[in-house]
């Protein structure tokens, strides 16, 4: 079959689309998903890069990506929630991978039906994305004092996926007061094509304005760090307020769960997030890193929303697989993390 598949770690300038075995079900709970659109995620080329070859080896060819929507094809012996011909979506586990194939194989346990009114693009686009923000936005919403509702948010990087999720979730179900977002220059007439007029409050031009004195001294309830920016952003932090990052060392613990790291690793991820703590907490608010886990009652709580008119994920770019030089571009600026809107999506042809 063909796949965005590479023969050792390597970078998307040199991502090729090659033929490599089509998988089977391995599995009883296995499904086989003949695949119509996956996306690709930041994790998705840094895991293709080697960036996680310290703590988990990739087997070659490596089949990228990890969130994908498609139809089932065969389901294994002891799978009863799903028929062959069922419409459904998922985000594949970290050691798996291969959404970015004509056929992929997931758990019977990871999946969710699509509904008929998303199409296959926008629920490959949601998986990881949107999962990651709902994931975070919880969080922060159990950290504040009566949650996050009439709060102000700060959320970097409000045209990336998910910062773009994380906004219209804020705004259309978790109902903060005020929404404070930076983009680059060239972005920003996109924000309101891309979100919605009005949907955020503030836009920061990072590129050439100082983000603190923007937003001003004590003004934040949650700081929503998509972007590694938070430790120079302290000062506009209320106290009692919280910050959840995503993109900062996580417990050692918390690693573990996602993948089995080495005992050197895992007290060096808890060093360093005692100390992130540490710096957060000298401005009085607490700190936490969120590290995505698959939960499907969230994918399902998601599905729900969009079906509400609620959310619906950014989708910036669409390729065809077949389009090797259009997915290699889309998957560079989602790997430099510069030039992209929303979700990367390669339709599957």
């Amino acid at each position: 079959m063909r796949s965005l598949a590479i023969p050792a770690y390597t970078t998307p300038k040199n991502y090729t689309i090659n033929s490599i075995t089509m998988p089977t079900l391995s599995s009883p709970t296995d499904v086989l998903i003949r695949v119509s659109a996956a996306s690709i995620n930041p994790v998705d080329t840094k895991v293709a890069a080697g960036s996680f070859s310290f703590m988990h080896t990739a087997t070659f060819p490596y089949a990228i990506g990890h969130d994908c929507s498609g139809t089932i094809v065969a389901v294994g012996d002891e799978v009863t929630e799903f028929v062959t011909g069922d419409e459904v979506f998922t985000m594949l586990p970290v050691t798996r991978g291969g959404a970015a194939s004509e056929y992929a194989v997931s758990d019977a346990s990871r999946l969710v039906k699509k509904p008929p009114s998303l199409s296959h693009i926008q629920a490959a686009a949601i998986p990881m994305a949107t999962l990651t923000s709902t994931q975070a936005l919880d969080r922060g919403n159990a950290l504040l004092e009566g949650g996050l509702e009439g709060k102000t948010i700060f959320i970097p990087a409000g045209l990336s996926g998910t910062g773009s999720a994380a906004i219209l979730l804020a705004r259309n179900v978790f109902k903060v007061g005020k929404i404070i977002t930076t983009v680059s220059t060239n972005k920003l007439p996109l924000v309101a094509q891309y979100l919605g007029e009005g949907t955020v409050d503030q836009v920061i031009d990072y590129q050439e304005k100082d983000v603190v004195k923007e937003v001003g001294q004590g003004v934040v309830d949650l700081y929503y760090d998509t972007a590694a920016t938070c430790m120079a952003h302290l000062g506009i932090m209320k106290k009692g307020g919280a910050v959840v990052s995503i993109t900062s060392m996580c417990r050692g613990e918390t690693m573990d769960k996602l993948m089995p790291a080495p005992w050197l690793i895992k007290k060096f991820l808890d060093l360093a997030y005692g100390f992130n703590s540490w710096r957060v907490g000298r401005w009085g608010c607490k700190w936490d890193v969120l590290l995505t886990v698959l939960d499907t009652a969230d994918l399902e709580r998601i599905t729900r929303w969009t079906e509400e008119g609620k959310y619906m994920p950014v989708v910036g770019k669409t390729v065809k697989l077949s389009n090797g030089d259009e997915v290699r571009m889309g998957c560079d600026a989602v790997y430099q993390g510069k030039g992209g809107v929303g979700k990367f999506v390669i339709e599957i042809d």
